[in-house]
């Protein structure tokens, strides 16, 4: 039985800036307000498994679980002073507390999702170890979102004692959590068009201002494509790993939710080559050279989000925007 509780600072305390944090709400015989208590977003998730694996052979092994997951998650109103309208809204202020408006009464609740999953998967081998067969099959059932069937089947072959082959394919789901579904957040950003600060939302699907624009319950979740192949070769002592990635053309989410819409580009994908050379140099000690993302690969430039924010490559890339990673380590060992 596993119970995680995760909570979002109650308090935020701004006393420090430079400037006024509070522009548009109340404004105190001393001056504007500095301390806010802005609410809070609490996660609580409880998980129980039970699971079992059985040897029926020597060359086939079968396992079996069931699972039991709720999670809950609340949003706590902040005080009225960090969300409510002050005076200073009519000289064009944003309301509430500048930067991260506490969360208003009328979004505060609590929302809570469970579902049960029985699954089962068994590996069969063979007795010289030059093959092995997998299956997996999972069913599971959302109260939100109904029942769901995924399912894998991989495989291995052994060519030769130093190059094997090995596959899969599989099927998956990802239901949207409550916190997706009901979270709603206002940050201060800057408008790309007039370089401004302006005031952006993430609000739930189901709210007034999202239906207006054509917001609907969530529903099940589009999976989406992506596969990869690895070459894991042991030469006497020294070992190498090799890992070919390909990921499928994509869209910025930031650039689609809050800057161009409809009309933000889908960006091109791209094939991602890690590697990784291991060289033991003693009993106790061993080298590692490699790097990841090694032909030091981009994603599409975005000459929008350049020259307005500096940034040519989107930061959510789905291998990363940094480009390559290399990297030299060296390991030691001890006490067995």
């Amino acid at each position: 039985l596993q119970r995680r509780l995760l909570l979002h600072p109650r308090q935020l305390r701004v006393g420090r800036l430079t400037r006024p944090l509070d522009t548009a709400t109340t404004f105190m015989l001393s001056g504007p307000r500095r301390d806010f208590d802005p609410g809070l977003y609490k996660q609580e998730e409880v998980n129980l498994n039970f699971d079992v694996s059985y040897a029926a052979s020597d060359t086939l092994n079968i396992a079996a679980g069931t699972e039991w997951r709720d999670e809950r998650f609340t949003i706590g109103a902040g005080g009225r002073p960090s969300w409510e309208v002050g005076p200073y809204a009519a000289q064009g202020f944003v309301s509430g507390s500048n930067g991260f408006p506490g969360f208003p009464d009328y979004t505060a609740g609590s929302w809570n999702r469970s579902n049960v999953a029985l699954y089962g998967d068994l590996e069969l081998r063979g007795r010289d170890d030059r093959w092995s067969f997998g299956g997996a099959l999972r069913l599971e059932h959302f109260d939100l979102f109904g029942p769901t069937t995924n399912g894998k089947i991989s495989a291995r072959y052994a060519l030769n004692p130093f190059v094997a082959l090995r596959g899969g394919v599989s099927t998956g789901f990802r239901a949207s959590t409550p916190g997706q579904q009901h979270t709603l957040n206002v940050q201060t950003t800057i408008d790309p068009e007039t370089l401004q600060l302006v005031d952006s939302a993430n609000v739930p699907s189901t709210f007034l201002a999202a239906t207006l624009r054509g917001g609907v319950p969530l529903e099940r979740g589009v999976p989406r494509t992506r596969w990869s192949i690895a070459l894991n070769q042991q030469i006497a002592r020294v070992r190498l790993l090799g890992r070919l990635s390909y990921y499928g053309s994509w869209v910025d989410h930031f650039d689609a939710r809050f800057v161009r819409g409809p009309d933000s580009p889908l960006l091109n994908g791209r094939s991602i080559v890690d590697l990784d050379l291991g060289i033991p140099l003693g009993e106790s000690v061993k080298l590692s050279v490699g790097g990841q993302n090694i032909a030091d690969t981009f994603s599409d430039r975005m000459d929008l989000f350049a020259d307005i924010f500096g940034l040519p490559y989107s930061q959510f890339t789905p291998w990363g925007f940094s480009g390559g990673y290399y990297y030299a380590r060296l390991n030691y060992g001890w006490g067995g």
